[in-house]
């Protein structure tokens, strides 16, 4: 997958997140160019622990936020709806990083053979508390 596959399939999601994140349309979209710009510049840093829409979310918000210390282009950034807007942005990346670990326990738990599988699944749902070792 090129760079350019990655623009075309999360540049939309992106700028939602961004417009979501800022109120302003017109903010969100030199954001979202910077946004890429960014990523096309570290894409060697992208470690793959986490989706590449999350990875580019918290770029955006990372930029958004700089900005926004900064006061220089968006003077309209209240601090109070920072903190909010800072808050719900956290638990969005966080729910998507919660998300791709759940996916890799998930795909982990299926590649294990049984009865280890019962076993690891048992435990993790709480429905045993400890294993009995004794036979």
């Amino acid at each position: 997958m090129g760079f350019s596959d990655i623009y075309d399939e999360y540049a939309k999601q992106v700028l939602r997140f961004l417009i979501a994140l800022s109120g302003d349309v017109h903010i969100a979209e030199e954001l979202t160019q910077e946004t890429f710009y960014k990523a096309f510049l570290h894409i060697h840093q992208f470690r793959g622990d986490c989706t590449m829409y999350a990875w580019l979310c918290q770029i955006a918000k990372n930029l958004y936020y700089n900005e926004c210390k900064r006061g220089k282009k968006y003077a309209d950034c209240d601090v109070s709806k920072e903190e909010v807007r800072r808050e719900e942005s956290s638990e969005f990346t966080e729910k998507l990083v919660n998300r791709d670990q759940a996916l890799s326990v998930h795909k982990v738990l299926h590649s294990i053979p049984e009865p280890y599988k019962e076993v690891f699944t048992l435990r993790g749902l709480g429905s045993i508390s400890k294993i009995n070792t004794r036979k």
